[in-house]
Formats: structure tokens, C-alpha cells, sequence
């Protein structure tokens, strides 16, 4: 085979790819209700993780999922443990209490940043999770979300997938 043999069975090769992944369903219908597409960010710049904890919950604050102590909940909890899952990806969380409506906002950044104190994790993307559970259904939509998430996340190929998307493209995605 020649470049252009081989270009051209890699290209078909990622179509056939898109196409099974678009033709999958990715969450629950339970699910659908836990994504808006005004808390998909592409493209971000920060410093620093506080940065973008702040940033990311002071949009949840502004459009009422989250009450004002929730940011400081979330950095509060990274002290204690890092919220780094590996693959360049991080969930932060905050607490419950102060969780109006169960949300997840998600966050690619242009340049990786450190996650933890020495810098050996580095983080690109982020899905802050924003979830209220008090009762069953509310721990039934959350089981649900991280079996399907851990998927999508899963390999460094499905998370380019997901950051080549534009933010309208990407819910779309997530709630098909």
C-alpha cells in the first residue's frame, strides 16, 4: 500500500468509527436532564484548578443549580482527596447540600494543568458534578451517569471525539 492507500483506509476507518458512535445511545433518558449545553465549555484557559472550580460553579450558582457554598465545598473536598480519574480527566464534586438541581458541567482546557500539589496529574478535561441525592431515583440517575460516563472517557481516541465537538454537538450527543 501506498500514503495515500493507507490515508485513505484510515480516514474510512475513524467514518465507520463516528458512525458507531453516533449511533449508540450514551445516557439514560434519566441522564438527559443532568446535561445543558450553556455548561459545556470548550476551548478554556485557567491557571490553576481553583480557577476553574470557581469559574465552572459560580456558572452553576448563577443559573440557580447550586447555591453560593458550593464552590467552596468542591475545593474543600480536593483538599481532602484529588478528584483525577487518570486520561487527562477530573471530577470534581462538591457537597449535596448545596445542590438545587443535579447538573454536570464540563470543561476542555487548551493546556493541561496540574491537579494535584507535585504535578504529576495533569488534567485537560473536567466534569464537574453537581448532584443532588435524595432519594432513590436521584441514586438510580447517578449509577446510571457513571457507567456510561466511565465509557465515554475511556480511551484518549473517545475523548478527542468528544473535544472536537462544538458545545451544541456535544449535548446533542450526550442526550440522543
Amino acid at each position: 500500500l501506498n500514503e495515500d492507500e493507507i490515508t485513505h483506509i484510515n480516514k474510512k476507518l475513524k467514518q465507520l468509527d463516528h458512525k458507531e458512535r453516533q449511533g449508540k445511545n450514551r445516557f439514560d433518558v434519566s441522564c438527559h436532564s443532568l446535561f445543558d449545553p450553556r455548561l459545556i465549555f470548550p476551548n478554556v484557559d485557567v491557571e490553576d484548578k481553583k480557577e476553574l472550580i470557581e469559574r465552572l460553579s459560580r456558572r452553576l450558582m448563577e443559573m440557580g443549580y447550586v447555591t453560593e457554598r458550593y464552590g467552596g465545598s468542591v475545593l474543600k473536598r480536593e483538599k481532602t482527596v484529588s478528584t483525577y480519574i487518570g486520561n487527562g480527566v477530573a471530577i470534581p464534586h462538591g457537597s449535596s447540600d448545596y445542590v438545587n438541581d443535579s447538573k454536570v458541567a464540563i470543561a476542555f482546557l487548551n493546556k493541561a494543568i496540574p491537579w494535584n500539589d507535585s504535578g504529576s496529574e495533569m488534567v485537560d478535561t473536567v466534569f464537574l458534578l453537581a448532584f443532588r441525592i435524595e432519594n432513590k431515583d436521584n441514586s438510580k440517575q447517578v449509577q446510571m451517569f457513571y457507567k456510561v460516563f466511565l465509557e465515554l472517557i475511556q480511551t484518549d481516541e473517545s475523548l478527542q471525539f468528544l473535544r472536537a465537538m462544538s458545545s451544541e454537538d456535544l449535548y446533542k450527543y450526550l442526550v440522543q
